[in-house]
């Protein structure tokens, strides 16, 4: 939150206020992807510990697609191989388009999937019919209540798919064993490598074994 834009200056002074005003107050600070951790502990007036252990191995892999049909073939491939999946795309259209093109080749029923269709449907969109074949897209074009739907179906293993925006990233924690990053290119509002940090740790939920 420090890097964002609006908010952190806000916490900035919020905290050098705190800080000022209760000097025996004990801070902790946590943070996956902070850069200058030196500069910050020095600010807080805190003795840093670093440790690059992490409860579920992260791989990185770079895929060179031609195209989305290959990006949806090794979706396929992996929730074939028991996965579940969060692709993340630039734009709120192009998290809804890419969500219909892997419905198009996923086809899978389940009654926990008919219920979360019902709980999404309000009559104005084709969720509903992108719902029913195990894939789901996530941004700011849904209500509260159908989001946190969608993030509960994932939660529960029902929904296999979710295509995101960067936005999902921050502060929501779901079970996805494979994270794709379909656009290299986020608009992140300066926070520039932290926001893919912060995206590529979504891989590897606690319950999963690897990632």
């Amino acid at each position: 939150m420090l890097g964002e834009e609006k908010r952190g200056p806000r916490l900035e002074g919020a905290m050098a206020r705190f800080m000022s005003s209760n000097h025996s107050a004990r801070v902790i600070a946590l943070s996956a992807t902070i850069a200058n951790v030196e500069e910050f502990g020095d600010w807080l007036h805190a003795c840093v510990i670093q440790s690059d252990w992490r409860p579920v191995p992260l791989k990185e892999e770079v895929f060179l697609e031609k195209d989305d049909r290959e990006i949806v073939e090794r979706v396929i491939a992996d929730i074939k191989r028991g996965s579940q999946v969060l692709v993340f795309v630039n734009t709120k259209r192009g998290a809804a388009s890419f969500a219909r093109k892997i419905s198009a080749q996923l086809r899978m029923e389940s009654e926990g999937l008919n219920v979360l269709a019902e709980k999404v449907d309000i009559g104005v969109d084709d969720l509903v019919e992108i719902v029913r074949c195990g894939v789901a897209y996530n941004n700011s074009w849904l209500h509260q209540e159908q989001r946190r739907a969608i993030e509960d179906s994932f939660r529960n293993r029902a929904l296999k798919v979710i295509c995101c925006t960067p936005t999902l990233a921050m502060g929501v924690s779901l079970p996805a064993k494979v994270v794709l990053i379909r656009n290299y290119k986020f608009f992140t509002f300066g926070r520039g490598n932290r926001a893919d940090a912060v995206i590529l740790g979504k891989a590897g939920f606690w319950s999963c074994r690897s990632a």
